[in-house]
Formats: structure tokens, C-alpha cells, sequence
């Protein structure tokens, strides 16, 4: 239980269904304590809630591989592997300690996108009470229950503050005397960036390859045709998928534009979440 409005409901909603449910905070940044309001939340439930001090853990295992990444030129998606190496991993752990059959959380089914790299013994145990609601229905749940966290304003997708990345593929470039507005379409030899105008054909990718893969429902078929998004908000586009002794390579039916590796490619049939890998290569 983050000490936000989508957890809390989250809670809410497991315990009208019968479960008894045990709240788990993670306290994994210096300087942010919601343990009040996890606390107020857990009262008016009457569940009881553990904190868990997962600083280190976060540090290493998110933060400074976040830099790593940008050190490396590559854009990063923290949530992915934060999701597998610290926020379920913790979750299932105390769960088995406790006891307990099953770990929940506030995820909504479009946010799945940050899901994908989750272990099967992971996702086979996770509960979604939110999946089929919307934030405004959630908020009139809270309020509706008494639960303080009603009105709390929503956090952002990435929870610390991010290091400044180098430019990006895509990314618009502050140049002065242009007619026309610049964007980054890939970098030189010296690690410079080289730039263009938004119709670039080196702006927009084709094919991708993504190492790595995460497969949460084994694939049937070495080819296949699904959906796939390379940013989470993005609408679903139309691929063509390819595994070749482990590799999954993505042929999209329309190129794609500011794909950049570092960043996770994820697959989906309709509503379904097939899987995710990072993505490591572009053409």
C-alpha cells in the first residue's frame, strides 16, 4: 500500500470479497513517508499493515542501474524492473512469510505495460481488484468509504527523481535560426547527436529486436501477428513477431516513430498481456 487513493480502494474492494487482507508499505526513498495515511487507510479497513524499509534495495537495484543506462546512452524504463526486482519480489517474499495465498495491487489493466517483466510465480500470484475501473470510479469508492486518500493527487509513473538523460531519439533539439522545428534522429561516431526534421526516415523504425524476452503466455508460433506498444500510453500498433533461438524480433506494419533501445517493447492479444523485453536494437 503506496499511502495513495489506488491501493487503498484496492484493499478496500479484496476485503468486500471475503479476503483477509494485510497491508505492506514499502518505504523506498529518504525524505517520503506516507505511513500516516497507509495507517489511516488500514484503520478504517481494520486490516493490519507492515512497513518495510526497501531504501538499499531501490537504490541499487533501480536507481543506479536508471544511471547505468543513461550512461550508456540507452532510455530506460525503470518501472519494468522495478516491478520484477523490487516491488512484487518484496510483496511475494512477505507473503510468503506471512503466510498469505495472494499479492495485490492498485495496477489498472492499461498499465500492465509495466508488468511485463514480472516472473510467472510472480504474476500467476497477483491480484488486480482495479482492472476493469476507471480512476473516477476508484476516487468515489474512497470517498464513498471514508478513506482519506480520496482526493490524494495521483502520483507520477516514476517515483524518484530521474538523472538528467543525455538527448534521446525523437527528442526536440533547442536549436535557434530554424525554420522548421529539429528533433534528434540518432547520434555520430563522437557520441554527438546528428539531427533532422520531424519526416526523417532515420526518426522512425521499422524492426525492432528485443533481448531478453519475458513471456507470460508461452508463445505457440516462432511467427505471429499481434499488437504492440513501445511506450505506455501509446494506442496498440500492429506487428509481426519472429523468435529465433530466443530472440524476439517485432516488424511493426506501420514504422514507428522515436523507438529507442532501453526502452520495453510489449505484446498484447487484444487484452491479454503476452509479454515484454527491453529493447535492444532498431532498424
Amino acid at each position: 500500500m503506496s499511502g495513495g487513493v489506488d491501493s487503498s480502494v484496492a484493499a478496500l474492494l479484496l476485503k468486500q470479497q471475503g479476503f483477509n487482507v494485510i497491508g505492506v508499505h514499502m518505504n523506498h526513498l529518504e525524505g517520503v513517508d506516507n505511513t500516516t495515511d497507509v495507517s489511516s487507510v488500514c484503520k478504517v479497513l481494520g486490516i493490519p499493515f507492515h512497513v518495510v524499509d526497501y531504501r538499499n534495495e531501490f537504490e541499487k537495484l533501480v536507481i543506479a542501474r536508471t544511471r547505468e543506462s543513461f550512461a550508456k546512452g540507452l532510455t530506460p524504463n525503470p518501472c519494468c524492473f522495478c516491478n520484477r526486482d523490487v516491488k512484487f519480489k518484496l510483496l511475494v517474499d512477505m507473503a510468503d512469510k506471512l503466510g498469505a495465498d495472494f499479492v495485490a495491487t492498485g495496477h489498472y489493466r492499461e498499465q500492465f505495460y509495466f508488468l511485463c517483466a514480472l516472473a510467472k510465480n510472480q504474476f500467476s500470484r497477483a491480484l488486480f481488484p482495479l482492472r476493469d475501473l476507471t480512476k473516477k470510479a476508484v476516487r468515489e469508492i474512497a470517498k464513498s468509504n471514508g478513506l482519506v486518500t480520496h482526493d490524494k493527487p495521483a502520483s507520477t509513473d516514476i517515483c524518484f527523481e530521474m538523472p538528467k538523460p543525455p538527448l534521446t531519439i525523437g527528442q526536440r533539439a533547442g536549436l535557434g535560426g530554424q525554420s522548421q522545428r529539429m528533433y534528434v534522429i540518432g547520434k555520430g561516431p563522437d557520441g554527438k547527436a546528428i539531427v533532422g526534421l520531424d519526416s526523417s526516415p532515420e526518426l522512425y523504425t521499422k524492426v525492432l529486436t528485443a533481448k531478453g524476452f519475458n513471456w507470460l503466455v508461452p508463445s505457440t508460433s516462432d511467427k505471429f501477428e499481434c499488437l504492440a506498444k513501445v511506450r505506455y500510453r501509446q494506442p496498440d500498433q500492429q506487428c509481426i513477431v519472429e523468435v529465433r533461438d530466443g530472440v524476439v524480433s517485432v516488424t511493426f506494419k506501420k514504422p514507428q516513430r522515436a523507438v529507442t533501445p532501453g526502452q520495453w517493447v510489449v505484446l498484447y492479444n487484444g487484452d491479454v498481456c503476452l509479454g515484454g523485453g527491453e529493447i535492444c536494437e532498431t532498424k
